[in-house]
């Protein structure tokens, strides 16, 4: 009695907890071309990454509403991009990405960003002298034989995106995919998937000067006058810039800010449910 007992009260439990794990997509007969704002309602919110979300539906399309109020992350994601990772099976592997928007050209100016400390206008200003620069979207294992292709955020009868940064300044990130270009991908078709988001990250200054590199040295070795001062790594050349000219890592901000910047952000894998199973 007491073996029974215990049996179905974990049935129970594990029952309660799968059911907590799956979000429900919402039905939407049409999408809304009006400005979205973060609605804790409606929206779901990822601790870990700072992303909120918002999935919904109908018999044509999936459509996904990503939300940022943080402003480093809104930074970062404008800057060195967004992935967004599904898996036709519910599976927590990555099997099909949308990177969008994709990362900004680096350079110097790109780097130069307010930090946290800066008023509120200064920060806008940057935001808004970002989403100046438009992106195409890149789509990861999508088509058979191509591991990326590039396509325009607007072309019919593909994934479709745009972005944007509403009247609360929040950043709004819209992206819409064709169901059936999810069914090509799903062998018993569409039921349950899972959807994984992870912003860019700056590179480090390591990678950054691997980058940029020296001219005729390298990594450095050897001759070329850069090593001076007794110091085997070379030394700072007077003015206080690092060796290789413009090195947008000399414009990032000190600090947490800093930190975050070099961090990618990433969304926990979330299992949702169709509102409309169309195999």
């Amino acid at each position: 009695m007491r073996i029974t007992l215990t049996i179905l009260i974990s049935s129970i439990f594990s029952f309660v907890f799968s059911q907590d794990e799956l979000m429900l997509s919402a039905w939407q007969s049409e999408i809304s071309s009006n400005e979205l704002k973060i609605d804790t309602a409606t929206f779901q919110f990822d601790s870990k990454s700072g992303f909120f979300y918002r999935i919904s539906n109908n018999d044509k399309t999936l459509t996904i509403n990503l939300a940022v109020n943080d402003e480093t992350l809104k930074q970062k994601i404008l800057m060195f991009g967004c992935t967004t990772w599904l898996n036709t099976k519910g599976k927590n592997k990555r099997q099909l990405g949308i990177n969008y928007p994709m990362k900004k050209s680096i350079d110097r100016e790109t780097f130069r960003r307010p930090s946290q400390n800066t008023d509120r206008n200064a920060q806008r200003k940057y935001i808004q002298s970002l989403l100046l620069q438009k992106s195409n979207i890149e789509l990861n294992n999508w088509f058979m034989g191509e591991s990326k292709k590039m396509i325009s955020p607007d072309k019919p009868n593909l994934i479709q995106g745009k972005y944007y940064v509403n009247e609360s300044q929040e950043l709004i990130i819209q992206i819409q995919v064709p169901l059936k270009m999810l069914q090509k991908h799903a062998r018993k078709g569409l039921d349950i998937i899972s959807l994984q988001v992870e912003s860019g990250q700056a590179p480090t200054p390591a990678r950054q000067a691997g980058m940029q590199g020296h001219p005729g040295s390298g990594r450095g070795k050897g001759g070329g006058g850069r090593m001076g001062g007794g110091n085997r790594m070379g030394g700072r050349p007077p003015g206080g810039h690092q060796p290789g000219g413009n090195n947008p890592q000399n414009d990032m901000p000190t600090g947490i800010d800093r930190v975050k910047m070099m961090k990618a952000s990433v969304m926990k894998p979330v299992k949702v449910k169709l509102a409309v199973i169309n195999k």
